[in-house]
């Protein structure tokens, strides 16, 4: 049986002060570039060569699933600009035919990268 939805990545949070703030937050003016995801009108010329990252791992099901992203923020020219990537590795998997006969294990994860100016 399937989930009941897709592309859940794009719901994750992309920093520890988004989380904090429980999931979404376009009003925090901080240091912490990955705020463009939610808002980029937010990041200007005090983000210049700003850098933030995070790493951790969910355990749902018995499985470890490790959760990362990185974001930068830089000035070039006029432009203020931000660049996110945001990962899931879900590791080891079970990998079975139609019929349930075993074909070993694949691994699986999700990427995705956001820039905006």
């Amino acid at each position: 049986m399937g989930g009941s939805s897709i592309l859940e990545i794009l719901n994750m949070p992309t920093s520890s002060k988004i989380a904090g703030a429980g999931g979404y937050n376009i009003s925090t003016n901080t240091s912490d570039p990955s705020i463009g995801v939610f808002n980029p009108s937010m990041i200007d010329s005090t983000y210049k060569n700003n850098i933030s990252t995070g790493y951790g791992a969910l355990f749902m099901n018995l499985s470890d699933i490790k959760y990362g992203y990185t974001s930068y923020a830089n000035r070039y020219k006029k432009y203020d600009y931000f660049t996110n990537i945001v990962l899931i590795n879900y590791g080891k998997i079970d990998a079975n035919d139609e019929y349930g006969n075993s074909l070993g294990k694949e691994s699986a994860s999700e990427y995705v990268l956001t820039f905006g100016a």
